[in-house]
């Protein structure tokens, strides 16, 4: 994903890669924060491709912060995946419960803003996302 840093900007659902036909960002039925194959852009039944959004600070416009209002998202939520693993990010959408999220706890997860910085280079942040 891409955004200038100036003021509040609408993204696209797309990521800034160079693998043909790209990859594109979304939230599962689940409010997992996924991301589709490489070459293509299809989302499973039930994801929601936006709206995701970056405010750049105004002061600075150095950090941004990244979010999503879709589905009723107020908020991004860290939760653990095991007891001392990585952790997955879901959107905090309306009917999120622990059936959604690993470990079957919803108050195990922390919320969290998500910072940006505005990407400056000419190529491709990455071939492709796995």
């Amino acid at each position: 994903m891409y955004a200038p840093a100036q003021g509040t900007i609408s993204l696209t659902d797309a990521q800034d890669v160079n693998v043909p036909a790209g990859q594109d960002v979304f939230v599962a039925r689940n409010g997992a924060l996924c991301f589709s194959r490489a070459h293509g852009d299809w989302y499973p039944d039930g994801a929601i491709g936006g709206p995701f959004k970056t405010t750049f600070n105004s002061i600075c416009n150095v950090l941004g912060q990244f979010s999503f209002s879709g589905d009723g998202s107020t908020d991004w939520l860290a939760c653990p995946v095991a007891e001392e693993g990585p952790w997955q990010v879901f959107a905090a959408i309306e009917g999120l419960d622990d059936g959604n999220v690993p470990g079957g706890c919803v108050d195990e997860c922390i919320g969290f803003e998500a910072l940006t910085v505005e990407y400056v280079r000419t190529e491709p942040a990455a071939f492709q996302y796995e």
